[in-house]
């Protein structure tokens, strides 16, 4: 398509297509940036889009670049590679249902991201070597698979994790889990088929919460312990109540 020019709203300026989208080129704000999904020039509207190729990726936004990133309903896709190599942005914001492409945030120094929103397979190299990311919480409810290499490295110098697998997952790729994964939780009645051929994927060592699947065989077959698989929610150790500080012999109740 023909690339026209730019317009400024809000905290960033936006490179106008001829196919009347438009990209985020520059970072007119400071600190948070908030992106809109639309806007009005000479009465022709504009559809904010996160793909693109080249000099359409965001890493093309030179300094200052936004610390945190906020993404409205409007936009719904991000594609492939188009937050890779971007660098200072740690913080993703958004609250609604978003499919990701390939690599499309391979590096990123992740410490706040809503994986809770994410639908579909977290693809190829999603979140490939983002070896500072500090996210702990990893909740994949809405996700369908983790293809290969997705979380390769990811969180290597981070905190360990818990990893919630959705209840309509199919596949967990070889290679693909992140680094540090110390419990997991899989929501639905069958297990994924799962390659456990590299150590990145192996499920020993690993607490296991199976609280709606009747065979757990196939996740004794990717490494799980039996005796580390348990068939009830994390949620429900979360809310058991700590005991009272021990008075002498008895517990003082109040």
């Amino acid at each position: 398509y023909i690339r026209m020019s730019t317009h400024t709203v809000g905290d960033f300026t936006y490179i106008l297509n001829g196919d009347f989208t438009a990209n985020p080129v520059a970072f007119v704000g400071s600190g948070n940036g908030t992106l809109v999904s639309s806007f009005v020039v000479d009465g022709q509207t504009y559809t904010v889009k996160l793909e693109g190729t080249g000099d359409n990726r965001f890493r093309r936004i030179g300094t200052p670049k936004p610390t945190s990133l906020t993404i409205p309903p409007g936009i719904t896709e991000i594609g492939p590679e188009y937050f890779t190599g971007v660098g200072g942005v740690s913080k993703f914001y958004f609250s609604h249902d978003m499919s990701i492409g390939e690599s499309s945030f391979s590096g990123q120094p992740l410490t706040v991201f809503p994986f809770e929103h994410i639908v579909g397979p977290i693809p190829y190299r999603a979140f490939y070597n983002a070896y500072y990311a500090k996210v702990s919480e990893i909740d994949l409810s809405k996700a369908t698979s983790i293809e290969n290499s997705a979380f390769m490295g990811f969180g290597a110098y981070g905190p360990s994790k818990h990893v919630t697998i959705g209840a309509n997952f199919t596949h967990i790729a070889k290679s693909s889990l992140p680094v540090g994964v110390t419990t997991i939780t899989f929501k639905g009645t069958v297990a994924p088929t799962i390659d456990s051929t590299t150590a990145t994927n192996s499920l020993s060592n690993k607490t296991i919460y199976a609280p709606n699947m009747t065979d757990t065989s196939p996740l004794v077959s990717a490494g799980a312990s039996a005796e580390n698989i348990l068939n009830y929610s994390s949620d429900v150790i979360a809310s058991i109540p700590s005991l009272p500080e021990p008075v002498g012999d008895v517990y003082e109740v109040a």
